[in-house]
């Protein structure tokens, strides 16, 4: 069994988080050499803002490709739909890298990547962001009449694609997520797109995560997926990133022994968010500078009494459809580099 290539996706370069990214791409291109591999796949949104790049943010990358090109890496890198002006267009932001001899741009045309060689019988076909409601499935099913053509049986081909899948944010489907049974007959499909590692029960897809956590909205390990020669994959967890995590509990929980577990991911340099359930009476005698020294760097009191602001209907139809409520979030999200899923997903069920 043997490693043939490392995959990466959502890596998501800001100004804001240039420093983050250098640290994720060297430690992607170590992981490379660690194992042999000499193929990085990116499977989508290297970038983060649709509408436009800061020379801070193409110098980064043109970089971070130089030094991919000095390590004898090939990268494979997919539009996803944070890459693309035109959700539907041929070119995305990192088409003005398709010039470096180590750099194939994924984009009209899926690409088929044999395992181990011409002869071998499994393969990884990749596949660019297409909108999921509209042109997906006329792109899925061209896929499966070109691989009929090659007589490459899809139970041999291992599908990478960038796409909101029903089932990848929880047990109910999103409006415009492609049905998970769509991918009946791929030997496995692996998802990019939500930011967080999740097997779609009852489904051959699973996402394996973005390549860092970015903020407390994206919990859980991230990193790289190392896939093998005989079709298997492996999880590698980032470690040269800020790494997050919740504990959400109880006011009478608030003892001596989660004061030492918080202690315990505060020495692992993780950034600690704590939310506390409890009355607005209780908030008050909390000791914010015990929680402070003990490792806590967020804190919320989350109480019973806490007054949301509202928002009528009405008020909203003026400015907005549910599509502009839900492109107006996603935007504010990008500009301030914090994860939308959670507000997506209720956004959705509006």
């Amino acid at each position: 069994m043997k490693a043939i290539a490392l995959l990466a996706n959502d890596l998501h370069i800001t100004s804001s988080c240039i420093d983050d990214f250098n640290l994720n791409w060297d430690e992607m291109l170590e992981q490379c050499e660690a194992n042999d591999v000499s193929s990085c796949v990116i499977g989508g949104d290297l970038f983060t803002n649709r509408s436009s790049q800061s020379l801070d943010v193409l110098m980064a990358v043109k970089r971070a490709i130089e030094k991919a090109q000095k390590n004898d890496i090939t990268l494979f890198i997919a539009l996803g739909n944070h890459d693309l002006l035109d959700q539907e267009a041929t070119y995305g932001y990192p088409s003005l890298y398709s010039e470096y001899g180590n750099v194939v741009i994924i984009d009209n045309e899926p690409l088929i990547i044999p395992f181990g060689g011409i002869d071998s019988e499994m393969k990884l076909v990749v596949m660019r962001y297409w909108k999921e409601a509209t042109t997906f499935p006329a792109k899925l099913e061209e896929l499966r009449n070109k691989l009929k053509e090659m007589d490459f049986p899809e139970s041999k081909c291992i599908l990478y694609v960038h796409e909101g899948i029903a089932g990848g944010l929880g047990d109910f489907v999103a409006p415009g997520e492609i049905p998970n049974d769509m991918f009946k007959g791929f030997y496995r499909v692996l998802a990019a797109h939500y930011h967080f590692r999740k097997k779609i029960k009852g489904s051959n897809v699973e996402y394996i995560g973005s390549t860092r956590q970015k903020s407390h909205g994206e919990e859980g390990a991230q990193g790289y997926t190392l896939l093998f020669d005989d079709g298997t994959y492996s999880f590698i967890e980032n470690q040269v990133n800020t790494r997050y995590i919740t504990f959400q509990r109880k006011f009478d929980e608030l003892n001596d022994k989660l004061l030492d577990e918080i202690r315990d991911y505060r020495d692992d340099d993780y950034r600690v968010r704590l939310i506390l359930e409890c009355t607005e009476a209780q908030a008050k005698t909390v000791d914010k500078q015990m929680l402070f020294d003990a490792g806590v760097t967020k804190y919320e009191a989350l109480t019973e009494e806490a007054v949301q602001e509202k928002i009528t209907d009405e008020d909203l139809s003026k400015k907005f459809d549910k599509q502009g409520i839900q492109d107006e979030y996603e935007n504010y999200c990008d500009d301030k580099n914090i994860s939308s899923k959670l507000g997506m997903k209720y956004l959705n069920m509006i």
